[in-house]
């Protein structure tokens, strides 16, 4: 292979062995139990990110460097986890499962044969979700040894040739026990043979769920806080009414208004202040959804919204059609599993060929209504036609007007208009490093500290792109303006830390290769101990 690859796919089959991939089912993706506090499930979380820092980034040039990071860091979480084992720290069936999976990604046969009998040591403590780990393991382990697997869970590619599973016992086992493994039949596996020769990655496929593929059941994955500067969270985390692993009706508006309102009485018994927002945010790899609460802390600061726009000025059903079309076309895609972006010209086009199409309308639209897109932004009473205007506006010709214009309407009353001002503007940022320059950070370091969950978001991937170059000045006013509600965020359990982990380690100096490895662990040793000493 050449030093730099720009295709994304090609990148997602070197993850997990140097030529191979296999496609665990959803449940087996990602688990997130709200317990953390076992050192190996840290570095099963850690080998998780790793490896997602690659799937979240389509488009991207990834190096050879970068490659021998994501190696490097594997042999460190094997190292780390062999001490463990060695000292008898495995305990529960998650310990087993977890360490299954550093030991998966290694390089050795002993290693893909010692993560089988990991797997197979969680399955016999309980864990049915080891099921799928020890299937793929021993398959790992046979090819590894030059002996045909038997489950298929492995998929490679040698140079130009197709994809293929050989060598491959596909007769040894009936599909009934393949699925006993949660391992998909051999209909569905030539499925996934198809997809991958056509560069697309499979959708995940469960057949240990009900139904073989019926939709599981969504739960919380995950409860964060944020804005709790000087407040004890132990008597809001023992009333809430809401636990991690509780189920969600996500589809049902009464349902969830209902635990809005529950979470907000909780809180006021708990600390006296209603919350600053209950976020229910979509989703991890299981489909379960987040729950971000906002208090009223020391660390939670009003932003400033702008007051509500009176002008009877409409976007045009034009325009309002093909950002409908474009939103249509994005979940399409995503629900499809093939989303992807390229943001170097300034504006965002997909990577799928359907929904880049219907993106080029947008640009087409918004290069010929520049002028009535601006002034619907910036007036227009109809929450919609702002919504449509701040997503259109990406797309006009570049220029400080937009950039300022945009920046104007990131104070917009309405969330909706805010998130996709903000996103836009990272688009622009993300398109190079001058465009970067341009854009006044203030607002959106006041932004880290809302108590709005969308305001939060958006505003940390915009800082993230916009401290790449680590200017001294911004860096010194995110200490000064934003540390507490940063270091909140870089304590989360989720993915979602690993932005605020990364502004952290720009303000502590960390060098960009050593950030990069820290980024997908616990940052608590490390990052937050340097911000915190320097």
């Amino acid at each position: 292979m050449d030093g730099v690859t720009k295709n994304r796919w090609v990148w997602s089959v070197l993850l997990c062995w140097l030529a191979a991939v296999a496609l665990p089912p959803l449940s087996a993706q990602e688990k997130t139990d709200g317990d953390y506090a076992s050192e190996v499930h840290r570095l099963f979380i850690a080998d998780q990110a790793a490896r997602e820092k690659f799937e979240s980034h389509p488009g991207t040039t990834f190096t050879q460097a970068e490659f021998k990071d994501l190696t490097e860091g594997d042999k460190k979480r094997r190292e780390q986890t062999r001490q463990i084992i060695d000292a008898g720290g495995l305990k529960t069936a998650q310990d087993y499962h977890d360490a299954a999976f550093i030991f998966q990604h290694g390089d050795a046969s002993e290693d893909y044969l010692l993560a089988h009998i990991l797997a197979s040591a969680g399955v016999a403590k309980g864990d049915l979700e080891s099921r799928w780990i020890a299937a793929a393991t021993l398959d790992r382990y046979l090819q590894s040894i030059k002996q045909k697997q038997v489950f298929g869970t492995q998929y490679y590619e040698s140079g130009s040739d197709p994809f293929t599973q050989e060598p491959y016992d596909s007769k040894l086992l009936t599909d009934d026990l393949r699925k006993t493994f949660c391992v998909s039949g051999q209909a569905e596996q030539e499925k996934n043979l198809a997809s991958f020769n056509q560069h697309v990655r499979p959708k995940p496929f469960d057949p240990c769920a009900a139904g073989a593929g019926a939709k599981q059941e969504t739960r919380i994955g995950s409860i964060e806080f944020f804005g709790y500067a000087g407040i004890d969270l132990k008597p809001v985390q023992t009333i809430l009414p809401i636990h991690v692993g509780d189920p969600f009706a996500s589809s049902s508006i009464d349902t969830l208004l209902e635990a809005k309102e529950e979470i907000k009485q909780a809180v006021m018994r708990a600390t006296g202040r209603e919350p600053t927002d209950s976020a229910f945010v979509c989703c991890d790899r299981d489909g379960n959804h987040f729950l971000f609460i906002g208090l009223q802390g020391q660390s939670s600061k009003a932003f400033a919204y702008s007051p509500v726009p009176t002008s009877s000025l409409r976007l045009p059903s034009e325009g309002l059609d093909v950002y409908d079309q474009a939103m249509a076309a994005l979940f399409e895609t995503i629900d499809r599993g093939n989303a992807g972006e390229d943001n170097s010209q300034g504006y965002y086009l997909a990577t799928d060929p359907k929904e880049r199409a219907v993106d080029l309308k947008m640009r087409d639209y918004a290069l010929h209504h520049e002028d009535l897109i601006r002034q619907v932004l910036k007036s227009s009473s109809d929450v919609q036609s702002r919504i449509a205007a701040a997503e259109l506006l990406g797309y006009v010709k570049q220029s400080q007007v937009q950039i300022d214009d945009l920046v104007a309407a990131s104070h917009d009353p309405d969330w909706g208009v805010r998130n996709n001002v903000v996103r836009a503007l990272y688009v622009l940022a993300s398109s190079s490093a001058d465009v970067a320059a341009r854009v006044p950070a203030a607002s959106f370091i006041e932004m880290v500290n809302s108590g709005e969950w969308t305001d939060r978001n958006k505003s940390i991937a915009l800082l993230t792109v916009l401290t790449a170059s680590r200017p001294p000045q911004l860096l010194a006013q995110l200490r000064s303006q934003a540390l507490d509600s940063l270091l909140e965020m870089a304590r989360w359990h989720t993915s979602y830390a690993i932005e605020p982990r990364r502004i952290l380690g720009r303000i502590a100096g960390i060098d960009d290769r050593r950030l990069e490895d820290l980024t997908a662990s616990d940052p608590e040793e490390v990052i937050i101990a340097a911000v915190k000493g320097k």
